[in-house]
């Protein structure tokens, strides 16, 4: 979060998934490295940085649902500041949204739901970012909808995913992280590259 205000301080959306990416391939580098220079766990490094459901059993559902129920009724609290953020900052500031608190807030909601489910799954990109853009496509822009579609109709698209890496090349498993990026990547550039258009 720091990181992303020393770089912009009114925290635009593009600031904070950029801000992200950056801090992700540094970490990911770091974490090679470990990899190199401890061949011992190397394939459980290797298997966080792909990503995986496999052989976690059930205890991190018990643990994730209380929290992962928790944090996204919190951030559904803020759905009508996110409604009028849509508009910018200054236009929300001028309707009586604490921009700078509210934002704060977000962001570490969603850090902490997110860092706590890499915890145990790894690395699986892209779902984040393609899947609320489809969701607010088909649904539209409100999140009142956006939010609960998207966890709804993210979960249903990590089952398909994971049922997919289960059974496409048996009975190896293919690396959920690798095929939702390989998956993911090109849905939000095109979606990226539509909105530039429509915007022009």
């Amino acid at each position: 979060l720091r990181f992303s205000r020393a770089i912009d301080p009114s925290l635009r959306n593009n600031t904070i998934i950029l801000s992200g990416m950056i801090l992700s391939l540094f970490l990911n580098a770091i974490l090679t490295l470990f990899s190199v220079l401890s061949t011992d766990g190397l394939k459980n490094i290797l298997s966080w940085q792909l990503g995986s459901f496999a052989l976690r059993g059930m205890t991190p559902v018990y643990l994730l649902l209380p929290l992962t129920a928790a944090g996204t009724l919190a951030i559904f609290r803020y759905r009508r500041e996110l409604d009028i953020l849509t508009f910018g900052g200054d236009e929300a500031a001028a309707l009586g949204v604490p921009v700078r608190k509210t934002k704060n807030t977000l962001v570490i909601l969603a850090s902490v739901l997110t860092g706590c489910t890499i915890a145990f799954t790894g690395v699986i990109g892209f779902v984040d970012l393609a899947i609320p853009h489809i969701v607010r496509r088909l649904w539209g822009p409100s999140h009142r909808t956006l939010i609960p579609f998207s966890f709804l109709f993210g979960g249903s698209f990590m089952v398909l995913a994971d049922l997919f890496c289960r059974t496409v090349y048996p009975p190896a498993e293919l690396p959920i992280g690798a095929v939702t990026a390989l998956m993911g990547a090109p849905v939000f550039a095109h979606i990226y590259l539509s909105s530039r258009r429509s915007g022009a």
